[in-house]
């Protein structure tokens, strides 16, 4: 537990000298979980050097010459206040919003207010199917208030990095990412997608990665939907084991539609399905998912404050990231070509990072 002053319905957490979270309890209490904008706040140490002192209009914290004040019998945040040494007005709560960006470099403030509004609370274990369950965990709260307050000093390059420090870093990507990429939109089948493959190697070009866009898929114009075009690809797997033998990765393009029934992406129905369908063709052999904008159609967003895009790349690089872990488990021992260097990146401990 971080270090911590309740003040009636407020509760301040000092989860560093730099980050201080400041939220209004609801009718369940405080909430000490991860959530979708905030995914590790057990990994802060806290800070203890402050004082408190209560008087009748409100509660006064002290701490690294700032004061911050709570005002007395709220059922709000609006009111709370932060001040420099001198007096001087640093922060004033009022309508508390969050679109997560960031100022320009010029016009950093002596302290960036972040919402975590909506409020997503993330179930462990992530986005993956509990059985027929009423939802799959997760819990959206518009209108929860639960504020950061980021001490970035007027600097810019302070400021990223707590923003940074209090929403998680990016994960290093697989070293094959970084090589060279044939994608093109282009109606392939086996046979002429194979020739690709041997081209670059006739002409001795390096290849680590192709991509197979919306056409591997017997769909309609929109190119939705799961199924293969066998037309094309009369045999998926034979195709992916001839390209690992010759060193390449396929990707292939998608633009989900969503689910028939499911009212959003955190519906068990809409869990079960995109899980099932993205794993299983990864268990055919197929390497990465291009998670792609949708024009003709889109997932549905649980929040309007949220775009579905952004739940799109989240549900897509969680179901990923969880087929490579269930692989590691059994192929670590002894790694296959196409295995192997998932298994040392995912149980690799990536926090020196």
């Amino acid at each position: 537990m971080h270090h911590q002053v309740v003040a009636g319905n407020l509760r301040v957490e000092f989860l560093s000298a730099e980050i201080v979270r400041i939220e209004c309890a609801k009718k369940d209490g405080f909430f000490d979980g991860d959530t979708f904008f905030v995914p590790d706040r057990g990994r802060f140490s806290g800070f203890s050097e402050y004082a408190v002192r209560t008087e009748k209009e409100g509660t006064y914290i002290e701490f690294s010459d700032k004061e911050l004040f709570l005002p007395a019998e709220k059922n709000s945040l609006r009111g709370v206040t932060l001040r420099d040494g001198t007096g001087k007005l640093l922060y004033r709560c009022g309508k508390l919003n969050n679109t997560g960006e960031l100022p320009p470099l010029g016009k950093t403030p002596e302290v960036f207010a972040l919402a975590d509004i909506p409020r997503i609370r993330i179930p462990e274990g992530g986005y993956t199917y509990r059985g027929r369950k009423a939802c799959s965990g997760y819990v959206v709260e518009e209108c929860a208030q639960d504020l950061y307050l980021l001490l970035c000093g007027k600097d810019a390059k302070k400021l990223r990095r707590q923003y940074v420090e209090l929403t998680g870093r990016t994960p290093l990507v697989r070293l094959s990412t970084l090589g060279a990429w044939n994608s093109k939109y282009y109606k392939y089948n086996e046979e002429s997608a194979k020739q690709v493959i041997l081209d670059y190697e006739k002409y001795d070009v390096p290849l680590d990665n192709m991509v197979i866009d919306t056409d591997w898929r017997a769909a309609s114009d929109r190119g939705i939907g799961y199924d293969i075009d066998t037309q094309l690809f009369p045999d998926m797997k034979r195709f992916f084991d001839f390209a690992h033998a010759h060193g390449v990765e396929i990707m292939f393009n998608d633009h989900p539609e969503p689910v028939d029934g499911a009212q959003d992406v955190f519906g068990p129905k809409e869990v079960r399905y995109r899980e099932e369908k993205l794993q299983g063709l990864m268990e055919l052999g197929l390497d990465t998912w291009w998670y792609d904008r949708n024009w003709h159609t889109k997932l549905n967003s649980p929040s309007k404050r949220v775009l579905p895009e952004t739940f799109g790349l989240y549900l897509f690089e969680e179901i990923t990231k969880h087929f490579y872990e269930k692989k590691s488990v059994g192929q670590c021992a002894a790694p296959s070509r196409s295995y192997g260097k998932y298994c040392q990146y995912y149980t690799r401990n990536l926090s020196e990072y």
